[in-house]
């Protein structure tokens, strides 16, 4: 039986260098662009209406896209805000196995979470970070520091040995 991972971008479309990487006859990936999911405009847009955008109504839109197209329980691999959109579409009933985020720092303003086994992984230069009184009051146990900037999860060095250790763990149910 193969495991079922998706992977949810940033909003620049990034995910990790290669994550090909967890490509093995046992699993099947499947990559969502996150502000495809959005159905925001982007081209050309600045940096700052892309965010924009992507709060006021993007992130909603994405959550119901990936309501749509995910309907059995899966893997979640989430970059930034592909990591919110997940754990928002978790809490409304996505079925999910567990849930890896990297840098998903808008986490920080969420009040509950999601039923299900999670990671989060944070750059520890990264001006966003959930602190610890937001850990504490969520009781937020699986939160790791990285050595690194927003962005860390397209570093591979860092990535590939997070990736590795969970796939020997066998944390990929």
């Amino acid at each position: 039986m193969c495991t079922e991972i998706v992977i949810l971008s940033d909003i620049w479309g990034n995910y990790f260098p290669n994550y090909s990487q967890l490509s093995s006859p046992d699993l099947n990936i499947t990559a969502y662009d996150s502000v495809n999911l959005s159905g925001i405009e982007w081209q050309g847009s600045a940096t700052a209406n892309l965010h924009e955008q992507m709060v006021s109504h993007g992130i909603d839109h994405a959550i119901q896209k990936l309501l749509q197209l995910e309907t059995e329980p899966k893997n979640y691999i989430g970059c930034s805000v592909g990591g919110l959109i997940i754990w928002k579409a978790a809490l409304l009933g996505l079925p999910v196995n567990n849930v890896l985020t990297f840098s998903s720092t808008r986490l920080r303003f969420e009040k509950d979470y999601p039923p299900c086994p999670y990671i989060l992984y944070f750059g520890s230069n990264d001006d966003y970070i959930p602190d610890a009184s937001w850990r504490q009051k969520m009781g937020i146990e699986n939160c790791r520091m990285i050595t690194g900037d927003h962005e860390f999860y397209r570093n591979e060095k860092l990535i590939k040995p997070i990736l590795d250790n969970l796939i020997a763990q066998q944390w990929f149910k």
